[in-house]
């Protein structure tokens, strides 16, 4: 199969163009790499609000920004679609899509790895006990409980409620080359890897990355995964997460088979974000001597933010997020 959305997924496929609904494939949603673009009021900031079918009918209406392979743009509205697209194969009805998904990521992915803790929901209060409460600033720039982020038909970008242990379970999934910690084969090698193979069509260069990040300044976008090298071509393999309140990171480096799950209950601005590369900084450069200062530009980054973020409380705005960290550039190599 060629892989192409809708001759070989979804027939019922539409993109912005017809030329993008004839050729997108699957592997293009999943990249970020699909021409289609977001505005900043788009639908990836109304989670919890459309129904899977509506999230799948609202791809039609982005704009589009490029050719598919040209320019790097995280949009969550069309990796969600690409979350969907197995049960759209199978033929499963718009309106069972969002069960489908939950039962299957519990069946396929949390049972088998050892994730016991992990279910798709939007708000943990009554389904657990213990359970961390969100956390960002107010108008005063004061910090204060958030309500929780409804994810809704966007769980395929990040609605999996999870403890660190469920997480580091996952991460050992990977270094394991698709074998969990209790021995079964969850998944193949050769897809794990698929997904964390750095795509030659295009880079990301982070401005001062070496510093603010912790890795070198080019950094590779693989299938849901970045795939960054240090100067010694050790390789990090990560994703990030932020939704209202909270902080996520999770990282491996095969090459010292170490895994680094970090969850936090800050918002994403003004630091929150932030918090995860400070933490990888400090094990990577202490632990094995790689991005040395790291944790110390980090910290600085951090500071900076808070001041702007103070400085707009002061003056009556709440817009600290995103964080005034270093933006990402991609070009097609």
């Amino acid at each position: 199969m060629s892989g192409l959305l809708r001759s070989d997924a979804w027939p019922g496929f539409r993109a912005p163009t017809p030329e993008l609904t004839k050729t997108l494939r699957v592997r293009d949603l999943l990249g970020m790499a699909s021409g289609i673009g977001e505005s900043t009021n788009g639908s990836g900031w109304h989670e919890g609000d459309p129904s899977a079918g509506q999230l799948l009918q609202s791809v039609v209406n982005l704009p589009v920004i490029d050719a598919p392979g040209k320019t790097f743009f995280y949009n969550n509205t069309v990796f969600a679609v690409g979350g969907y697209l197995p049960f759209l194969f199978a033929g499963v009805a718009e309106a069972d899509l969002s069960a489908a998904y939950g039962e299957a990521m519990h069946t396929r992915v949390y049972e088998p790895t050892g994730m016991k803790g992990a279910l798709i929901a939007d708000d943990p209060r009554r389904l657990v006990s213990n359970y961390a409460a969100a956390h960002g600033p107010d108008l005063r720039g004061k910090q204060s409980v958030l309500p929780y982020g409804p994810v809704g038909s966007f769980a395929p970008i990040g609605g999996t409620l999870a403890t660190l242990r469920d997480m580091a379970a996952y991460v050992r999934l990977q270094l394991g080359h698709g074998v969990a910690a209790n021995g079964k084969r969850v998944v193949s090698a050769a897809n794990l890897a698929e997904c964390w193979k750095p795509t030659s069509r295009f880079r990301c260069r982070r401005p001062n990355s070496t510093q603010i990040v912790r890795v070198s300044a080019m950094a590779w976008p693989g299938l849901a995964w970045n795939n960054e090298k240090f100067t010694d071509d050790t390789s990090l393999i990560s994703h990030t997460g932020g939704i209202d309140g909270f902080s996520t990171f999770i990282g491996f480096v095969q090459e010292h088979d170490t895994g680094i799950v970090v969850l936090n209950s800050m918002n994403p601005g003004p630091n929150g974000s932030l918090f995860g590369p400070y933490v990888v900084n400090v094990l990577l450069s202490g632990q094995f001597g790689l991005n040395r200062g790291g944790a110390d530009a980090v910290l600085a980054a951090s500071r900076a933010a808070a001041a702007t973020c103070n400085s707009r409380a002061a003056r009556g705005s709440s817009r600290c997020w995103p964080c005034p960290t270093a933006a990402t550039s991609c070009r097609a190599d």
